[in-house]
């Protein structure tokens, strides 16, 4: 979400650096909004970062979990193909 918000507050920001900075000749205003604007971007890379980290060990955990719970069954299932034979056809 803080990724989504610095996205879009950078075009506004660079909208004012124009209007203020460049429009009324105001160099210190150039240079505050564009150390503003890096410190947006580095916030956006590391938002990023974590949600990149956070999704990947969620995911893992969730094929973990899936994985444990089925495997009940599926050790029936095997159970169940050992005891009636391996029907398949050979190729």
């Amino acid at each position: 979400m803080a990724a989504s918000i610095t996205e879009m507050m950078l075009p506004t920001l660079l909208a004012a650096m124009i209007d203020r900075g460049i429009g009324e000749g105001s160099q210190g205003f150039i240079i505050t909004a564009a150390i503003i604007m890096g410190d947006m971007v580095m916030v956006t890379c590391v938002a990023s970062i974590i949600t990149t980290v956070l999704s990947a060990k969620i995911s893992t955990k969730f094929a973990a979990d899936l994985r444990r719970s089925s495997s009940g069954w599926l050790s029936q299932w095997k159970e169940m193909e050992e005891f009636f034979g391996n029907k398949r056809r050979p190729v």
